[in-house]
């Protein structure tokens, strides 16, 4: 019985009065780690991203009263200059016809050009035929009227037209 009592002594005092040390547990072996690919971010956390940055940015800005007329804002940017030149106005060129008297082969017109709203020249003369009027051609001479044409449209004027013959 003493043995027993000299060994529970000695183990006592190695271990400092201490229950004896447990075991250590089974832990599985340390595997290494596969490198995890790295996903582009989407549309929106880069919307994110650049919000939090500009936040940050706003955070963080300290600036001197001294320096305050000089200091620009955190998303301040450059104006982008742009050379604007004033357009002219485009004035059109307008003419209008009138016929005064018609006799044989030709007619008597009377030409009123116009620049915009304002009356520039007025001109009356005789034309034949086929002779160029302003920027149109006189095509026909009939009894009572006469036919320009002016590109592709073909205008007909009345001698006597501001008393119109009623048909009954």
């Amino acid at each position: 019985m003493r043995k027993w009592v000299l060994l529970l002594i000695t183990g006592a005092l190695l271990w400092g009065g201490e229950k004896p040390m447990p075991k250590p547990p089974n832990l599985p072996k340390p595997q290494a780690k596969k490198p995890e690919k790295i996903k582009p971010p989407s549309p929106e956390e880069r919307e994110i991203e650049e919000l939090s940055k500009k936040v940050t940015k706003l955070l963080n800005y300290n600036f001197k009263l001294e320096n305050f007329n000089r200091m620009k804002t955190p998303f301040w940017t450059p104006p982008v200059k742009v050379d604007i030149k004033p357009k002219k106005p485009v004035i059109q060129t307008r003419y209008s016809f009138e016929v005064l008297a018609i006799l044989d082969d030709s007619a008597k017109l009377k030409v009123l050009k116009y620049r915009g709203d304002q009356l520039v020249n007025v001109e009356k003369k005789w034309f034949k035929r086929g002779e160029p009027v302003a920027t149109c051609i006189l095509w026909r001479v009939f009894d009572d009227g006469v036919t320009l044409k002016c590109g592709k449209k073909m205008i007909t004027k009345r001698l006597f037209n501001q008393f119109p013959i009623k048909v009954k």
